[in-house]
């Protein structure tokens, strides 16, 4: 369905008009950005800086033909143990308040433990 406009190429943003009606009822609508993005000939776009940090999207379109990318971060099969199991996981959260709060102590130097070959 065109909206009155689009066959002369104007696009009416409907979330836009629907967050001005939202924020006339009072209602919070926070949307962080907002941006055009055109198709290459291939049909590709670039998300370029919105894509940082991001290994992966997933890709939903719902019944009004609107793209939803959900971005992911991957983490590497040797450190999914950690997410597999919630007390390791505690441990490592309760460690960063830790650190975070200032509880920390110097141990002085553990390298006379070092067994490693390289130094």
């Amino acid at each position: 369905m065109l909206l009155p406009g689009m066959e002369m190429g104007l696009y009416i943003n409907p979330t836009l008009i629907f967050s001005h009606i939202f924020h006339m009822l009072g209602w919070e609508v926070t949307m962080l950005s907002e941006k055009v993005l055109r198709p290459d000939a291939k049909g590709r776009i670039c998300l370029g800086k919105l894509a940082e940090g991001v290994s992966s999207f997933r890709v939903s379109v719902d019944e009004r033909r609107r793209i939803v990318l959900e971005p992911y971060a991957e983490i590497p099969a040797t450190e999914k143990w950690l997410f597999d199991n919630p007390d390791a996981r505690e441990s490592v959260r309760r460690g960063l308040v830790d650190v975070a709060e200032g509880r920390v102590a110097d141990r002085g130097s553990f390298s006379e433990y070092d067994d490693d070959s390289d130094g």
